[in-house]
């Protein structure tokens, strides 16, 4: 008897472990499709948008998960770099087999040349990431806000699991956001309808 209660204990271990098995480290880079709702006030800023995001590379844990995916959610975030405000915006990012909600978010970087145009914005996403098979993986969100010259805010996002505060220089991500502007233009242009006509 003691000999099948040791084995039940064994089973239940080993179930137990594999569960909680978290998503392997990795990385995954995103192109927002769509153009978000960005307010700046006084002290904070808030963020909304939904729509199609594209990823456009990922490695390690994320290998494999190309192609659309959805954002969706609202927050409020600081003017001042180096705060941090808690937020609670579940499953923000899908792609792939992979959710990503948010838990806080702090402002790596804000620039404003004037109230309408040419603002900068990094912020740091900080919480989980869920998948089938995994238990919530704690990861990160480094998010880039763009617009120049009265256009409409442009996005670009890297998803980093550990977390990770690694931010590009602003260039690099003038040069990402630029190609992601170019990207979803190419990808609205080829769904229109091609007629061809034989003589």
């Amino acid at each position: 008897m003691r000999k099948y209660m040791l084995a039940a204990v064994a089973v239940v271990g080993i179930a137990g472990s594999a569960q909680a098995v978290t998503i392997p480290a990795g990385t995954a880079s995103f192109a927002f499709l769509f153009n978000p709702t960005v307010t700046l006030g006084a002290t904070t800023g808030s963020y909304s948008g939904t729509g199609s995001i594209f990823t456009t590379s990922a490695t390690g844990g994320y290998t494999g998960a190309t192609g659309l995916g959805t954002s969706n959610g609202s927050f409020t975030f600081s003017n001042t770099a180096g705060t941090t405000l808690a937020t609670s915006l579940p499953l923000f990012i899908n792609f792939g087999n992979y959710a990503f909600s948010v838990s806080s978010i702090e402002t790596i970087a804000y620039s404003s040349l004037n109230a309408g145009a040419d603002n900068a914005i990094s912020l740091y996403l900080l919480g989980t990431t869920i998948a089938n098979g995994f238990t919530a993986t704690a990861s990160s969100v480094t998010l880039q806000l763009n617009n120049t010259g009265g256009s409409a805010f442009s996005i670009g996002a890297t998803l980093a699991n550990p977390p990770s505060l690694s931010v590009p220089e602003p260039a690099t991500w003038a040069m990402l956001v630029g190609g992601f502007g170019m990207m979803g233009a190419a990808m609205r242009s080829s769904r229109r309808k091609v007629s061809l006509r034989f003589s």
